[in-house]
């Protein structure tokens, strides 16, 4: 083997001989001629990076392709209602479920206690994060909260997804968000899903200090008031609480006015439930009685957020209803 050989080959690792099977045919030369030796090994070199940077390219490939798509792990669904962006996430196929979650959380609940898991192969599942929660925009002013601008955006994901209406699922703050959908959207519900809530007045006097007191003195304030208060919350919603916008949390922190009036119009298929040792029940209880087209289920024992973290209690009544109802 002349010195220009073996000069080639040690310049672009064509000896090996394990790289014979994957690396292009080399092109061995021999040259006694210094320069015309050295322009060879210039091209050789040439050759070479071009063939690596393929080679990359396909690794890139192979590795991408193993995986899930990369815009799909790095892509987030918003819609935007009056410059302020809405988060949405979209599951599974048949007719379309919107699930919406209750107050200082977001859709990740929805995944976590399984409702995902258990609706998709079944239902297309639209889960948003309501404005001022998970990753929609959290406005610090007042002024960008209030029921319908909040209806208004589950419009506004309704027409991105090209979806003349619904079925509806909200709980607790959600449910209240239905009832706001019944009044200000009918027209968009297939049919009505409300946990734990009634349309009835309401001051957020409470919540306001428990927001105020967690700004003032930390979260951890906030989130020990709340365990005090409903006893049964899970890491994940205690980990979101952690990590909350208090100050938008603050400025959605309203009170509510009574939707009672539209009860008599709620004429879509509705089915309004809530665990019997809910603060909320005896609303609950109260408000169905006035819907003309509604089934009330009682959940025994159960208490505000129970009411959504029992799974194998709530999901069987959920998914008869809708079975009953029009796609």
């Amino acid at each position: 083997m002349t010195a220009a050989r073996r000069g080639c080959m040690g310049l672009v690792g064509f000896a090996d001989a394990g790289a014979r099977d994957t690396t292009p045919s080399a092109t061995y030369i021999t040259l006694s001629d210094p320069a015309r030796a050295s322009a060879a090994r210039g091209h050789l070199v040439d050759v070479w990076l071009d063939y690596a940077m393929i080679r990359g390219t396909f690794a890139l490939y192979q590795h991408v392709s193993r995986k899930k798509p990369v815009y799909e792990e790095t892509t987030m669904p918003y819609a935007t209602n009056h410059g302020v962006r809405i988060h949405y996430e979209v599951e599974g196929e048949g007719p379309a479920l919107v699930l919406q979650h209750g107050g200082i959380d977001c859709l990740d609940t929805w995944y976590e206690l399984g409702y995902v898991d258990a609706l998709k192969a079944a239902y297309q599942l639209i889960l948003i994060d309501a404005r001022g929660h998970g990753a929609s925009d959290k406005p610090h002013e007042a002024s960008a909260y209030g029921l319908q601008r909040t209806v208004e955006d589950i419009g506004v994901i309704l027409d991105a997804q090209h979806l003349p209406k619904a079925h509806f699922w909200g709980y607790s703050m959600g449910g209240y968000i239905g009832f706001g959908l019944a009044k200000y959207l009918p027209e968009r519900c297939a049919s009505l899903i409300i946990g734990g809530q009634a349309p009835y007045a309401r001051s957020f006097e409470g919540r306001r200090q428990q927001l105020r007191r967690g700004i003032e003195q930390g979260v951890e304030a906030l989130v020990a008031s709340l365990e005090t208060q409903y006893a049964a919350m899970w890491p994940g919603y205690i980990a979101r609480l952690r990590t909350t916008d208090l100050v938008a949390q603050l400025a959605l922190a309203q009170d509510r006015p009574s939707l009672e009036d539209v009860l008599p119009t709620m004429t879509m298929p509705c089915l309004l439930y809530a665990g019997d040792a809910d603060a909320n029940y005896p609303g609950v209880q109260a408000c169905y009685k006035q819907i003309p087209n509604v089934t009330f289920v009682s959940l025994p024992g159960l208490n505000h957020l129970e009411g959504l973290r029992q799974i194998h209690v709530v999901l069987p009544h959920i998914t008869k209803f809708l079975a009953t109802v029009p796609a």
